[in-house]
């Protein structure tokens, strides 16, 4: 596949692109995904549908097709296609309560790959590994073929885990909380880390917490700013809004009427904003 020059799409404040981000069947009908990374950010947007009822057909509109079935025990989900760039492992991000025990499970543990990772994230992949790999070697023939490793939210934290895992795959994440220690980060070849301005998701686990702040995040930082565009990345203590984002929190939580209006804070990290910013 030859990628070609991003194209343009809006921001949405609408709530329910972050509550519901597949309630509408529209994947790959809001613009043609011609770069690999605006490839991945749909495809970690369509991870949030139906399985199999939306998936198969949605894949189809890019020419791709599931290697198998998609894989679904609590809290992941995730599926590997196949189309003309290659093989893309993708999982879900946080859609049910027990996606949130999971991410709140968060004391560091050693992991398989290299370093200390957060249990939660590690205990989630554990028992799907297996069959993620059966499915992987099926598509590239256990050889080191073309992978695009990919998620938003818990789903880009275990993309992350799975890059680990994976030499030869390449990392795209969006809205990607932090995941594991330095050591664990660099045994991450190659890696893509999206930021969609003050998405709150991505100062998380705050390293304020003195268990989890040895953490850091993977990857080359592509920091998107309020423009939708973009640009170098501030100073990190100009963008750690987490404080901010809780009082803004309190209050729309205190007012009904504000769900309609959601604070940037929580709106930067909805899965369409970010097929927006690099569509």
């Amino acid at each position: 596949m030859k990628w070609n020059a991003p194209t343009g799409m809006a921001y949405t404040g609408r709530s329910e692109a972050l509550f519901r981000p597949a309630a509408e069947d529209n994947f790959f009908r809001l613009h043609e995904p011609r770069t690999p990374q605006a490839l991945c950010a749909e495809m970690a947007r369509l991870a949030y549908c139906d399985f199999p009822r939306v998936l198969a057909p949605a894949l189809e509109r890019v020419a791709y097709k599931l290697v198998d079935k998609p894989f679904e025990r609590a809290p992941l989900q995730g599926f590997v296609a196949e189309g003309p760039a290659g093989a893309v492992l993708v999982f879900r991000g946080s859609s049910a309560p027990l996606d949130w025990i999971t991410n709140l499970d968060l004391a560091p543990i050693g992991w398989r790959g290299s370093g200390r990772v957060h249990r939660g994230f590690a205990k989630a992949l554990e028992p799907v590994w297996p069959e993620i790999t059966r499915q992987i070697e099926k598509v590239l023939g256990g050889e080191n073929g073309p992978l695009l490793i990919t998620g938003h939210s818990l789903g880009a934290a275990l993309a992350t885990l799975s890059a680990g895992l994976i030499p030869s795959g390449r990392l795209f994440t969006f809205g990607s909380p932090k995941v594991g220690d330095s050591a664990f980060c660099r045994s991450i070849r190659a890696a893509e880390r999206y930021v969609n301005n003050r998405d709150v998701v991505c100062r998380l686990p705050l390293s304020r917490l003195p268990l989890v702040k040895a953490y850091r995040h993977v990857g080359r930082l592509h920091f998107i700013g309020p423009d939708g565009r973009e640009q170098a990345a501030p100073d990190p203590a100009e963008v750690d809004h987490i404080g901010l984002s809780l009082r803004r929190l309190r209050r729309v939580l205190e007012d009904r009427a504000a769900l309609r209006r959601l604070p940037r804070d929580l709106m930067d990290h909805a899965p369409l904003n970010y097929v927006a910013a690099v569509a």
